[in-house]
């Protein structure tokens, strides 16, 4: 079955799932609560200076397939899936599927075939990905008409190619370029994501909440600018959570022994490109240096481009990246039908005891619940580390402190977790 094949049957059956139908002709809002493969119109920018300057006039219409939750009443959270560089394939259904059971409406905007393109970019393309940017915000602002859909709690998630479009849809002037109310994602999930390295910028976030899945050995989309990034963002007002996966590559969330390398593949994690969305400067953020046109930029990014990459799937880290959306989006949705893991305090209690050995001792106690805690007790010092689901991190030490004190917030420090390996 070739790829194409694939993916009628894929989004076939997700169609059958629901009983939905396409409809006619493109819609600009969904008042009807459609659901099913819905039409809508976007822009195909050239660049992104093009798009935040509101100068783009290249219309295009859009398929995307929404589905909401099976038993959904009343207006329910929804993510937003922007697909990567082969279009939708089996990791983006899965993962809708998986939103759905969590009791969160999805929408898969596809960006590619619905412009002529087939087979995907991931060897290249002349499709600037400020067109995946576009899409998604028209999505959200199509999304937001919904009847059944909450939106205040409309977020993105995005695997590899996708991601640049969930790190630059947190910056204002993006989101002002389609979207001229105070309407915004709530939450953006980049996984193995692109955008890090080269990326779009700007001092204005809107302040929603990131969570970054990173693999250690992604050797396409590497880690180390995402962390720089997460934290760069972090600076700016975003609460930003990352994690990354000791022995992950690239896609993970593929099907187990599923490596594969290809020459064609390219790198440019190396690459120090920005374009600031606020100044309209285009610069290598690490010298200073200025570019002032799009053949000088090209230069540089073929200059220190990397050709031939790799990826493959893991089981264990796919279950692993389920757990860590889940505990997210629970938190930032306040999702009643989700429990969230235990594992995301213990991280928390893992790191502070490497930071903190002194008075952690001896490291790795058991956690334990009692009179609405999460906590650990370390008996040589007697002190307790402790989260009682307020978002906050505690320490309590009897006969010193009269009951247990702040000692900082759980995204942050899970932040600072993740940062370290934890």
């Amino acid at each position: 079955m070739t790829e194409i094949a694939r993916r009628i049957v894929a989004i076939s059956a997700l169609l059958l799932a629901t009983g939905s139908t396409v409809q006619a002709a493109p819609v600009s809002d969904l008042s009807l609560g459609q659901t099913g493969v819905i039409q809508f119109e976007s822009l195909t920018p050239t660049s992104i200076s093009e798009f935040v300057r509101k100068q783009t006039t290249a219309k295009v219409t859009i398929n995307g397939t929404l589905t909401l939750p099976d038993g959904a009443g009343g207006k329910v959270p929804a993510m937003i899936i922007a697909h990567h560089c082969n279009g939708i394939t089996s990791s983006v259904t899965n993962l809708a599927a998986f939103l759905n059971n969590l009791g969160i409406a999805t929408f898969v905007p596809e960006s590619f075939e619905s412009r002529g393109i087939i087979g995907g970019v991931c060897s290249g393309s002349t499709l600037n990905n400020t067109a995946a940017v576009a899409d998604n915000l028209f999505a959200l602002k199509l999304l937001a008409t919904h009847p059944n859909i909450d939106a205040s709690r409309i977020g993105i998630v995005g695997q590899s190619y996708g991601g640049t479009a969930v790190y630059t849809t947190a910056f204002e002037e993006a989101r002002k370029a389609v979207i001229d109310g105070p309407l915004k994602f709530a939450a953006h999930i980049g996984m193995y994501p692109s955008g890090c390295s080269t990326r779009y910028w700007s001092d204005n976030v809107t302040g929603a909440p990131i969570l970054s899945l990173l693999g250690e050995l992604d050797d396409w989309t590497p880690p180390g600018p995402c962390m720089d990034f997460a934290e760069k963002l972090r600076a700016r007002g975003a609460p930003t959570t990352t994690i990354v996966y000791p022995g992950a590559l690239h896609a993970w969330v593929n099907p187990p022994n599923s490596y594969s390398q290809n020459d064609k593949w390219s790198s440019v994690g190396n690459c120090y490109w920005q374009y600031r969305m606020d100044t309209l400067i285009s610069m290598n953020y690490k010298t200073g240096e200025r570019f002032t046109s799009s053949e000088a930029v090209q230069n540089y990014l073929n200059s220190c481009r990397v050709y031939g990459a790799s990826q493959g799937g893991n089981a264990a880290i796919k279950a692993k990246s389920d757990v860590d959306i889940a505990d997210f989006l629970a938190r930032v949705f306040k999702l009643t039908n989700v429990a969230t893991s235990a594992s995301q305090p213990d991280r928390i209690f893992n790191y502070l005891e490497d930071i903190y050995k002194t008075y952690l001792m001896p490291a790795g106690a058991t956690s334990q619940t009692a009179s609405g805690y999460y906590f650990r007790h370390y008996p040589t010092t007697n002190l307790y580390i402790a989260t009682n689901g307020d978002g906050q991190v505690y320490y309590y030490l009897p006969g010193s402190t009269p009951k247990p004190t702040p000692l900082g917030s759980e995204a942050s420090l899970l932040n600072e977790a993740g940062l370290k390996g934890y």
